[in-house]
């Protein structure tokens, strides 16, 4: 149940955090070294099943 907890509050307190950093001008240090595979559709999440250019394919 605490893992439930967790892994529902983290989100929101990641938003809040980053929106804390925004609104003090702080910019991300570190970039991203590919990108998620996870894309924003309307108000969900959804992982995206388009191949990565960072798949082995071979």
């Amino acid at each position: 149940m605490a893992v439930q907890l967790a892994a529902m509050l983290a989100p929101a307190f990641l938003a809040v955090m980053t929106a804390d950093a925004a609104a003090k001008g702080e910019a991300e240090t570190v970039p991203a070294s590919r990108p998620s595979p996870w894309q924003k559709f309307g108000g969900s999440w959804q992982l995206s099943t388009h191949p990565s250019p960072f798949t082995n394919t071979s």
